[in-house]
């Protein structure tokens, strides 16, 4: 059986780093939930974010649930800015997480 590996995309590295604190009420974190077996968009899927702490230890800030085209939102405190998170998502009853 195949493995199922989930791919987490993010906006365009440039543009996380301009997100402006004011914006507050925009997304600044879109990530796509995709089935590399089938390269299907994967759809009505939860999506967690953790914040990564120094110690290693992470501290849960979000879930939300991907559309029709596998995408989700996040609204998340200075990513790529000095804030690390990691996503997890069980689309096939198995944890996933970003690196």
């Amino acid at each position: 059986m195949f493995k199922r590996f989930l791919l987490f995309s993010s906006l365009v590295l440039l543009q996380l780093f301009s997100v402006q604190p004011t914006l507050a009420t925009t997304s600044n974190l879109t990530v796509r939930l995709i089935d590399h077996v089938s390269n299907a968009w994967l759809s009505g899927q939860g999506v967690q974010a953790w914040e990564k702490q120094t110690d290693g230890s992470l501290v849960y800030r979000a879930t939300r649930t991907t559309d029709t085209n596998g995408l989700a939102w996040f609204d998340l405190v200075e990513p790529g800015a000095g804030k690390v998170y990691v996503l997890k998502a069980q689309p096939f009853g198995y944890w996933v997480q970003s690196d």
